[in-house]
């Protein structure tokens, strides 16, 4: 095979591994954020007063913090794997930033009440 058609992308079973390495990992992050929001939400919290307390009451910020951070962190990876690339990394910023709006614009208007 010439050099010219060589992939650098992993094949076979390496990239199965990788995958489900991958995947797996999507996932703790998932569960360790779902148990930390859980926490946060049922715990209760002490009035400024000093006059009892009561729960979290401010779950649209989490939500805008999640998308913001989503939309950081896909923003890195694009710029990591597509820095040579201009014409598709002009494409995927586009697209990163379309989906940070319907995303916030989800979260406001799923939790309006």
């Amino acid at each position: 095979m010439p050099e010219s058609q060589k992939s650098d992308s992993p094949k076979g079973k390496g990239g199965a591994v990788e995958l489900v390495i991958c995947t797996l990992g999507v996932y703790a992050c998932y569960l360790k954020y779902g148990l930390l929001q859980e926490r946060i939400s049922s715990d209760l919290y002490s009035l400024d007063d000093g006059q009892g307390s009561q729960r979290f009451q401010h779950v649209l910020f989490m939500l805008m913090l999640q998308c913001l951070s989503s939309m950081l962190i896909g923003f890195i990876g694009i710029c990591l794997i597509l820095h040579t690339d201009m014409r598709m990394f002009t494409i995927l910023s586009f697209l990163t930033c379309v989906c940070l709006v319907v995303c916030i614009a989800a979260v406001v208007l799923l939790t309006e009440q």
